[in-house]
């Protein structure tokens, strides 16, 4: 996904052209607006991604599948929960002393 087609789909998915975004299993299927509605299905095949869209493009990877796809790929980091460390402790009487300022019992 290089060149025109990304530079184009990364512009339609940063001004909201994407329309919906479903995924199912390996498949995404979405809308993307253009200069009309396009229906766009993204797919895992053999290792790589697969895109069919309405559009009379006829690359492999249009802009709209871009777009497709850089939008699931905002909407899982959006929806990624946050990791908080846990604490670390050198020794066995750090922890304890962690425990008991904390008010943690084992």
């Amino acid at each position: 996904m290089a060149g025109y087609a990304f530079a184009r789909g990364d512009s339609y998915w940063r001004e909201g052209r994407v329309i919906s975004c479903v995924r199912d299993g390996d498949t995404l299927d979405g809308v993307v607006a253009g200069g009309e509605r396009y229906h766009v299905r993204m797919s895992v095949e053999y290792g790589g991604l697969t895109a069919q869209c309405t559009c009379p493009v006829v690359d492999s990877m249009c802009k709209h599948a871009v777009a497709l796809g850089l939008s699931y790929l905002a909407q899982r980091e959006l929806a990624a929960p946050e990791v908080v460390a846990a604490p670390t402790f050198a020794t066995r009487a750090d922890m304890t002393a962690y425990a008991t300022e904390h008010r943690v019992q084992f």
